[in-house]
């Protein structure tokens, strides 16, 4: 989680992603729903919930991204 905590701080820093956005806790978040989507794809035997958890996850990262 802080190899992508680092890397979250580097888009920041590039001004790839909004000033506002916290690394570890946007890390953190990342790690659960993949995980957690991973887990219900599993149980449900189908790839469906853990491409849905990706698709969140780049849409919360999308709405961090700075409009230009």
């Amino acid at each position: 989680m802080d190899r992508l905590a680092a890397i979250l701080t580097e888009g920041r820093e590039r001004g790839e992603l909004e000033a506002t956005l916290d690394p570890g806790t946007t890390a953190a978040t990342v790690v659960a729903v993949l995980q957690g989507g991973y887990v219900l794809a599993r149980a449900a035997g189908s790839v469906e919930p853990f491409d849905q958890a990706v698709t969140g996850v780049l849409a919360l990262l999308a709405a961090h991204t700075p409009r230009g």
